[in-house]
């Protein structure tokens, strides 16, 4: 995880100010389908932190990694990479989709996973909204029901 924010941060460097932004993702909210995630009611209130390299081309392209705590309260990793279609100039509303690895860890085991999940993005110019919706997952220790999640983005140097 380090190496890719060592990546993105080195890139973000060298961007060129007329195409991409560098961002601080505030991780922080997300509404379950189901009020119960592994058993216990689902922790809505998913603080964190994360990083975000975005293009702005005709199908905009984000690179973010961070941290959040999670719906069952652990603390969670992830690195992904999203592609978007811009439906509007000043307001602009995005839709497409984002790809992700996750990785935490609870007291029986440690949980790796991929998914690809679709994002919804409402960029202000001076901030962005990230939406995603993660379709209902389970493995052999956890179970969750469909959940939106919600990012505050707000650009450190922006187009």
């Amino acid at each position: 995880m380090k190496k890719i924010a060592l990546l993105c941060l080195l890139f973000a460097a060298q961007a060129q100010a007329d195409e991409w932004d560098f961002a601080v993702e505030i991780n922080g909210k997300s509404n379950h389908a189901s009020k119960y995630c592994d058993g216990t009611p689902c922790n809505e209130k998913n603080d964190g932190f994360g990083l975000e390299l975005r293009n702005y081309t005709t199908w905009p392209t984000i690179f973010a990694i961070g941290y959040f705590k999670n719906s069952i309260n652990y603390d969670s990793w992830y690195a992904g990479v999203g592609k978007t279609l811009r439906l509007g100039d000043k307001y602009g509303i995005e839709v497409g989709i984002f790809g992700t690895y996750m990785s935490y860890k609870t007291q029986q085991e440690e949980h790796k996973f991929l998914a690809a999940a679709p994002i919804i993005v409402f960029d202000l110019n001076s901030i962005r909204i990230n939406t995603i919706y993660f379709p209902a997952y389970e493995d052999n220790l956890y179970k969750t029901g469909a959940v939106w999640f919600f990012q505050l983005v707000v650009p450190i140097r922006s187009r």
